[in-house]
């Protein structure tokens, strides 16, 4: 039966005309891919600066425990001196009481801020195997584009020889198709993996 190589040659822009989509889908892909490792680097800033707090809070927890412990030294010795409590000690508890509520607000807004950190970077830790499986998915693709840019250009060549074989030219066209399938549903696994660590809600063309 007699082939139209006209409409072998519409099904092969067809076919170009998606793998330019594609293309474009793939530099979007590489862009998240980007703006991921940048969020990588900012939860890993973060940590280390929340360490460093974590830090600052164990010394202020310290000056906190010795003026507590003077503070106790001091009214002791003047109630055994004096057999009561002067109104200058009162104030000077009252003063030790108020630094005490502020050491332990901070105290309490850091250790829930270092759990806020902790947590961010566990999940960094997953999403940062994720993006090495989505960077192998992305050279993928690429692979497949060159395997499918060869085959069109040979496609083109053939289709533009009226002299050529034309089963052999559907032979290319079937593998196009095949190499488009399989570059499509690459591309569909890559969006995927993006949707589920980043919230985006990309989509991909038929």
């Amino acid at each position: 039966m007699p082939v139209d190589v006209s409409q072998l040659e519409q099904q092969l822009k067809g076919k170009t005309k998606e793998l330019s989509v594609l293309q474009a889908r793939i530099s979007e892909l590489e862009n998240e891919l980007k703006a991921v490792e940048q969020l990588k680097a900012r939860l890993t800033d973060q940590t280390q600066k929340l360490s460093t707090s974590e830090r600052r809070v164990a010394e202020l927890e310290k000056r906190l425990q010795d003026a507590q412990t003077a503070s106790v030294k001091t009214v002791e010795g003047l109630t055994n001196q004096f057999g009561q409590k002067t109104k200058e000690t009162s104030v000077s508890k009252g003063c030790f009481s108020d630094v005490e509520k502020k050491l332990n607000g901070a105290l309490a807004t850091s250790q829930a801020n270092i759990k806020l950190a902790q947590d961010a970077w566990a999940s960094s830790q997953k999403l940062g195997d994720k993006v090495k499986d989505l960077v192998s998915q992305v050279s993928g693709l690429k692979s497949a584009l060159v395997i499918v840019d060869e085959g069109s250009q040979a496609v083109t060549e053939e289709g533009q020889n009226p002299n050529l074989n034309v089963r052999c030219l559907q032979n290319q066209v079937q593998k196009l198709t095949a190499s488009y399938s399989e570059l499509h549903a690459n591309a569909e696994h890559c969006i995927a993996f993006l949707n589920d660590y980043t919230g985006y809600r990309l989509t991909i063309d038929s």
